[in-house]
């Protein structure tokens, strides 16, 4: 089994976005996004790597690798010493009429967060405008339950905090069809005892992925790294949901 993770992100409306795909035109290119000052003037520069560009029915997947450092080491007698790493990391750009300009990237969420603050400096240099380009998303689960319960049935997991009981505050539970159990209408539906949701565990294609509220979602029974047709469904049904909620208001994608 392959463990998957991948982040839904939107592109920012006041960014160019013709200037956000140039970036990715060629493949075999690089692109500086940051430099680390040493006091050994031996300047570390960091990279975005453009590896391969897949076009599929859903719109162009590339392959890509970052650069980033890594922990302190340590050795006796020496000062604390930081290396340049390399990840590799993939990037949908969905094209799909009826959709909003979305993107998902498939690396942790700390290499996301790392993408987006690479992408922020990139896209500065490449148009003279410092501008954030790649907002997050939220899923409103709690809020559109019902609506996702009836396009993935058959719930696996669900994960809940800040609980209204005198004994329970948060709670993790596994099983079949959890939307059918007493406890998802006390712990989720319930005006009185119920808490806020963290996640929730669907089947979508033979797998149990883990949707979690903050706009990510992860498998570890996956096939493939980059599920594109999963993750494609599940944004579908988001956003057929109106589960989607962005950090800045749509006008236009086109």
């Amino acid at each position: 089994m392959v463990f998957w993770s991948c982040t839904i992100y939107q592109l920012n409306p006041q960014c160019d976005r013709r200037i956000f795909e140039d970036i990715f035109t060629e493949t075999g290119t690089s692109f500086h996004y940051d430099t680390i000052l040493r006091e050994d003037d031996d300047d570390l520069d960091l990279n975005l790597y453009i590896d391969t560009r897949t076009q599929n029915s859903q719109g162009t997947l590339f392959e890509l690798a970052i650069d980033l450092l890594s922990p302190p080491f340590y050795a006796r007698n020496k000062e604390p010493q930081r290396v340049v790493l390399t990840a590799r990391l993939g990037l949908q750009i969905f094209n799909l009429e009826g959709w909003p300009y979305l993107v998902g990237v498939f690396a942790s969420q700390q290499n996301c967060d790392l993408f987006r603050y690479a992408m922020t400096k990139i896209y500065a240099d490449q148009s003279g405008e410092r501008s954030r380009v790649l907002d997050r998303v939220v899923f409103r689960l709690r809020e559109n339950e019902e609506c996702l319960m009836n396009r993935f049935p058959n719930m696996k997991q669900l994960a809940v905090d800040q609980i209204n009981d005198a004994h329970i505050r948060k709670a993790v539970i596994k099983g079949e069809s959890l939307e059918e159990s007493p406890l998802y209408e006390q712990w989720v539906l319930s005006g009185d005892s119920g808490g806020r949701v963290l996640y929730f565990g669907i089947n979508v294609r033979g797998e149990t992925v883990i949707l979690g509220t903050l706009g990510n979602m992860y498998s570890r029974q996956g096939s493939t790294r980059f599920p594109i047709d999963t993750v494609q469904q599940l944004v579908g049904g988001l956003l057929q949901c109106r589960a989607m909620m962005y950090q800045s208001e749509i006008t236009s994608y086109t």
